[in-house]
């Protein structure tokens, strides 16, 4: 089965949606931003509010490319607004 990537905005349904895939195709899940907070040690605000917003794109870019050959579900937010992501995901 392909890799399916969910896109959208905080509070749209991804994780719910994301849930019942798992459920019914047995699929794994990563969230990019609680696999970004686990490595970081600092939760999403902080790292925005300390480092901005364009360290957390390369934060999340760099995820994509060492997730991308091992993951089957794949929760994203914004992510996708940016060329270089986009590119990734082709």
């Amino acid at each position: 089965m392909s890799n399916i990537f969910l896109i959208g905005f905080m509070g749209t349904g991804k994780s719910t949606i994301a849930e019942a895939l798992k459920r019914k195709y047995d699929m794994q899940i990563v969230d990019m931003d609680a696999e970004i907070e686990k490595e970081q040690k600092m939760v999403i605000s902080d790292i925005f509010a300390t480092k901005g917003e364009e360290y957390f794109r390369d934060l999340e870019t760099q995820l994509i490319k060492d997730l991308q050959k091992k993951i089957t579900l794949l929760s994203l937010v914004e992510a996708v607004l940016f060329l270089e992501m986009r590119m990734l995901l082709r």
